[in-house]
């Protein structure tokens, strides 16, 4: 693999969201993804409250280098369960 191709295949794996990314919830603050499947994406808040979101509602901002999503769809609950504890403090 020479220089260029190895660039590139960073950059593409860049693009993908993985469990522990940070998400910028416009207007209700940073988001931790916990877990990731074809459709949805499962979010904590740093208040405990977690954010389902649809992956087609989450964009990588290349101007602000992060991934962001707008609140116009929230599907929140209050975290029972402390499989996220690790992820939000």
């Amino acid at each position: 693999m020479n220089r260029g191709e190895e660039w590139y295949a960073r950059r593409k794996q860049e693009k993908i969201l993985k469990p522990d990314d940070r998400i910028a919830v416009l207007g209700r603050g940073i988001a931790i993804v916990a877990q990731v499947n074809g459709e949805h994406v499962q979010a904590a808040l740093w208040n405990r409250a977690v954010l389902r979101i649809r992956r087609t509602e989450i964009v990588w901002d290349e101007q602000n280098l992060r991934w962001e999503s707008h609140p116009s769809f929230p599907d929140e609950q209050k975290m029972k369960s402390s499989s996220f504890a690790s992820t939000a403090p």
